[in-house]
């Protein structure tokens, strides 16, 4: 995995740890997944900073409205700058 301090229990209140994040920064990308945009917010997971990665799918159906989708991609660790 991308993050070594994020533990397999965690994963039972990760609704909560991205509800008490803090928001970083966003950006639009070209992604092969339909993924048209990242948001970036920051969490204190076990003394430690990590960084969830949400993302933003945008797909059109053959017939239909545009959908949006946002989902959980990745998490990672931020390290220490010293």
């Amino acid at each position: 995995g991308r993050s070594r301090i994020l533990q397999k229990d965690d994963l039972k209140t990760l609704s909560d740890i991205l509800s008490k994040a803090t928001y970083i920064d966003d950006k639009s990308v070209v992604h092969k997944y339909n993924i048209k945009h990242f948001y970036y917010y920051e969490a204190t997971l076990h003394g430690q900073k990590i960084r969830l990665n949400v993302a933003k799918e945008v797909y059109a159906p053959e017939k239909g409205r545009k959908k949006v989708k946002h989902y959980l991609y990745s998490i990672n660790d931020i390290k220490n700058k010293h």
